[in-house]
């Protein structure tokens, strides 16, 4: 009797931490698996959208460290797209818009777990907040102008927007999307951002998650990106992204 109590007892003691890993969430059983993670995303943002790829790995359970970056445009929230008064088959453009804006935001930050999944069908709750650098890219805007040729005709000619001497009635549209490559203008400033994401996959070694928050980029002088009107020197803009990727060992 003693040896078969014994022999029970062990079988118990063995099986005590099967259950018990067995009961824990399916994220949990997969954390000694899976220590990083690439994924890419698109996202839309209260003034434009952009694209981001980020790297995360583990420092805790419940932490991931996050490196990543974000490449956006950025537009006026007082643009309006106008048309030629004469011909409304030309290009669409914006009146008063002296520059176009992309930015670029590296970026390191932290990935909190809030709610881990219960079952591979689940939804896992994090906050994230990340910061660094964030460059604005200025690219100044061309139109096509009326003007008259040496024959007396008129005919569009691409010359870069001058709200001087630009008007409804001599401006045709938009020139050719190359224009003005040459004559970009950089704007250092700062980034942070603060965001809830939500990782519905069912793929143990999948990313599918969705995000949303906030973010602010401040520059140190004001970016002219139309004219006549207040150009800011803060942007602070919601967004809502997808995202996709792979976990790995």
């Amino acid at each position: 009797m003693r040896v078969r109590a014994k022999i029970v007892i062990c079988l118990l003691l063995c099986g005590v931490p099967l259950v018990l890993f067995a009961q824990r969430p399916a994220s949990v059983q997969g954390e000694f698996l899976y220590k990083k993670a690439n994924y890419a995303s698109i996202f839309l943002h209260s003034d434009g959208w952009g694209v981001s790829y980020f790297n995360w790995r583990h420092k805790t359970y419940k932490r991931k460290v996050l490196f990543g970056v974000d490449v956006l445009n950025m537009k006026h929230p007082k643009e309006v797209k106008s048309f030629n008064v004469f011909n409304e088959n030309s290009k669409g453009y914006v009146f008063g818009k002296l520059n176009y804006l992309y930015v670029i935001r590296p970026q390191f930050g932290y990935k909190k777990l809030l709610y881990d999944k219960l079952r591979p069908s689940g939804v896992e709750i994090s906050y994230i907040l990340t910061a660094g650098p964030s460059v604005g890219i200025a690219r100044p805007v061309y139109l096509e102008i009326l003007k008259f040729d040496q024959f007396g005709g008129i005919v569009p000619v691409e010359e870069k927007y001058n709200p001087e001497a630009h008007n409804i009635f001599n401006i045709y549209g938009r020139a050719r999307g190359g224009k003005g490559w040459g004559e970009i203008k950089f704007h250092p400033g700062l980034f942070a951002k603060a965001g809830l994401n939500f990782e519905y996959g069912v793929d143990s070694d999948g990313i599918k998650s969705m995000e949303v928050g906030v973010t602010a980029d401040v520059f140190p002088t004001r970016i002219p990106l139309m004219a006549n009107i207040d150009n800011k020197v803060v942007f602070v803009s919601f967004y809502i992204a997808l995202q996709i990727g792979k976990k790995d060992f």
